[in-house]
């Protein structure tokens, strides 16, 4: 999509008059305003007039998933829905509008012509519905035990890097300065704009096994990680997550631990060794960021998730991420890498000095003589 110079003043314009930031939501409705004008007025049901005559690769293209997927999930979710309050809308046109708000960047105005619907009912239900799949679809992002396990582990050995069970990172999710926050200004972090984490660690399918959202987005992420349920067991029973032996692997932001291993901190005198430990780390952490891309790419409503409460911007992302798995596990395929992702990632560096004895240490130090 094309940005017109008019569009472009405008949107400055505006934007001094609410927050600098919101540039490209202003730009973006601008734009969408324009093509509005495009949408044909369908007599009757949009669902049962055009989305009936898609293809499945149209389909896929406009709601990010298969047909059959699509009609899993309204079968799993129906009882619950059923069971809501005010549900006037038929589930199928409720579950499409809203995986079709997930999947583009068209303002909710538009969407909700599209639906044939106010763009209140749209919202409204696009919690409802997120709430749904969170709620009855958790399951799908589960920590690997027993057999799953063991074959996450041959698959990370085979990319470099031996007895890990998953990696862990960190993204920042757009949003727009949250209302009723207790601290509004803590979500403005240092690339400057208002997001709120998204800690996800993952196995070497890009699969996410546990995710924490909604911290602000100024916090570190070893701050964020310190918040999440991983973290707290692998500190009091690391043996509930991990079998002896086993690590997870992060980036240079996160803490050195005999349960999770991080690269030597590049001081220019890193040994041969080191550096080529470093590079297989980085390799195989390298899954965890593919994650984020295809998760951005399939649902781009996280490019920028214009929603300023909090708890309704982390039941869509939580929900994305579901739907993330559901989506390997029923072999989609994915979209292609979303290549603005690593603009809203942020470089982090955890300094820290250790002792040579430390647990952490001496593992590292055992794995860099290994290679």
């Amino acid at each position: 999509m094309q940005t017109n110079m008019a569009d472009l003043a405008v949107a400055f314009a505006l934007a001094e008059e609410i927050d600098a930031i919101e540039i490209p939501f202003v730009l973006h409705a601008l734009q969408e305003r324009r093509q509005r004008r495009d949408i044909p007025k369908i007599q009757g049901s949009f669902v049962k007039e055009v989305v009936f005559h898609y293809t499945p690769s149209v389909f896929r293209t406009h709601f990010r998933l298969s047909p059959g997927l699509v009609e899993d999930l309204i079968r799993d979710l129906h009882p619950y829905y059923s069971n809501m309050a005010g549900t006037k809308w038929p589930l199928k046109d409720a579950m499409l509008a809203c995986l079709w708000t997930l999947g583009n960047l068209e303002s909710y105005r538009s969407v909700a012509e599209r639906f044939n619907t106010s763009k209140s009912n749209l919202s409204n239900h696009l919690h409802d519905i997120c709430n749904l799949i969170v709620t009855h679809c958790n399951h799908k992002i589960s920590w690997p035990t027993g057999p799953a396990a063991w074959q996450i582990e041959q698959a990370f050995r085979s990319t470099g890097f031996p007895q890990t069970l998953a990696a862990v990172d960190a993204c920042h999710i757009r949003i727009v300065k949250p209302r009723n926050a207790d601290c509004p200004d803590a979500y403005f972090n240092s690339k400057h704009f208002h997001s709120v984490n998204l800690t996800a660690f993952t196995d070497h399918s890009t699969r996410f096994v546990h995710i924490n959202v909604g911290h602000p987005g100024s916090w570190h992420d070893a701050q964020v990680y310190a918040q999440t349920e991983v973290a707290r067991l692998l500190d009091q029973s690391p043996e509930s997550l991990l079998s002896e032996g086993m690590h997870l692997i992060g980036d240079s932001a996160y803490p050195l631990s005999e349960h999770l291993m991080t690269p030597f901190r590049d001081n220019g005198r890193l040994t041969r060794a080191q550096k080529r430990y470093n590079r297989r780390l980085s390799a195989a952490r390298m899954v965890v960021e593919r994650a984020f891309g295809f998760l951005k790419s399939r649902f781009r409503r996280l490019r920028g998730l214009h929603m300023r409460s909090i708890k309704n911007s982390g039941l869509a992302i939580t929900a994305c991420c579901i739907l993330h798995n559901m989506c390997l596990e029923a072999a989609e395929e994915n979209f292609e890498l979303n290549e603005e992702s690593e603009k809203d990632k942020i470089d982090e560096e955890l300094l820290e000095q250790l002792p040579p004895h430390h647990p952490g240490v001496q593992k590292r130090n055992a794995i860099c003589a290994s290679f």
